[in-house]
């Protein structure tokens, strides 16, 4: 077959539809040469700015040379426009509250400012597992050149639906279980953050000192929370050599926890040692109150908890969380790869004791823990 055989069935197509098809190749070439402006995501936007070693944090306060770095890595990722940043929040708990607080603090530490260098678009789910999943789908759909995540469940609904978005989780108990990774190194190459499981052997050596001779605590969980359940077994796996028994309520809604708290009661548990998960973190007043009824001391993992009338804490420090969440979004900012940045423990844990709740249930302070006393 020569040239002109070649050519004639296209010189048989009508001019108009000639026409069409030249218009519609010169779009396809038009689309493929501006993607980078249309999809901030792009692999080509994916450039290494970071050429050096430098650390976080110097001397406790953020390296003046990273945050130098951090805004070099801005101005070449988004050099037309703000980055866009969403956090997504599962439910209103003081631990999400104190996590957020870390996060804003966090990102004035590492030189950005917001409505100038960064929009921040806050989204909380409200406890419900459906609004959640909207608010993801959402999400994934618009240009957010960052995702940041409070607790499990969103963690878990990133983990499904935004494997195109750079995510970077805090305040999770176990990533490994939400899904996450294979383990803090081997993990998804799109996602890494902050994890927070609980100082459980913190926890059981302030009951053990607080209430010699205890044999018998108790808490209350939700099943249906992945957190939850590790949080659970993790602690009852550490106090069975010690001969102290966990006793684990299930309970599934809010306003289970009168009835579950009563059970345990009856149960004769020494002290309520009450694990973190987003059910009882929403209703913890009533937790409080219901043992302060009882003179039943209450012992928690969320330090804020204290000032509602909670004995003593052994808790991670969830502002400090928010903080070192920051600190990975920045060093993502200036051209790491999230896949190579381990997973990390949060660097803080609290131990309060509240003088007051603490002679109600007629607990004596030993000596070595008067420097931790909150007196309200």
């Amino acid at each position: 077959m020569n040239i002109k055989q070649t050519l004639t069935p296209f010189r048989k197509i009508t001019p108009p539809v000639r026409a069409l098809a030249s218009i519609v190749l010169v779009a396809l070439i038009l689309l493929y040469t501006d993607r980078q402006n249309r999809n901030p995501e792009s692999a080509e936007r994916k450039v290494t700015y970071l050429t050096e070693n430098i650390p976080v944090l110097t001397g406790g306060v953020v390296n003046p040379l990273f945050k130098t770095k951090v805004r070099e890595g801005l101005k070449n990722g988004w050099p037309r426009e703000m980055m866009k940043l969403a956090l997504i929040e599962y439910s209103d708990t003081p631990f999400t509250e104190y996590t957020e607080e870390g996060i804003r603090n966090g990102l004035l530490e590492v030189g950005l400012t917001e409505g100038k260098d960064f929009i921040l678009e806050v989204m909380n789910a409200q406890g419900d597992i459906t609004m959640l999943n909207s608010i993801v789908d959402v999400v994934a759909t618009k240009p957010y050149d960052f995702v940041m995540t409070i607790s499990t469940p969103t963690l878990q609904a990133a983990c499904r639906k935004l494997s195109h978005k750079t995510v970077i989780f805090t305040t999770v108990a176990d990533p490994v279980t939400a899904g996450a990774g294979k383990d803090f190194t081997d993990h998804l190459p799109n996602i890494t953050g902050i994890s927070t499981l609980s100082d459980f052997g913190g926890m059981m050596r302030l009951v053990q000192d607080l209430i010699p001779g205890v044999n018998k605590v108790g808490t209350l969980y939700n099943p249906s929370e992945v957190n939850a359940v590790v949080n659970k077994e993790s602690f009852e796996k550490l106090l069975a050599p010690t001969g102290i028994t966990l006793v684990a309520v299930p309970i599934n809604t809010t306003s289970e926890i009168g009835d579950a708290l009563q059970s345990l009661i009856a149960m004769k548990v020494q002290a309520d040692c009450q694990i973190v998960d987003n059910t009882t973190g929403s209703a913890f007043p009533q937790i409080i109150r219901i043992c302060e009824d009882h003179r039943l001391p209450c012992f928690t993992f969320d330090s804020p908890q204290i000032k509602n009338g909670a004995t003593a804490a052994a808790a991670r420090d969830y502002h400090q969380a928010g903080l070192e969440g920051v600190y990975l979004l920045a060093r993502v900012i200036t051209g790491e790869d999230p896949g190579r940045i381990p997973f990390q423990y949060v660097s803080k844990t609290d131990i309060l004791i509240n003088k007051k709740a603490a002679e109600k249930c007629s607990i004596t302070i030993p000596d070595e823990y008067k420097g931790f006393i909150i007196d309200l």
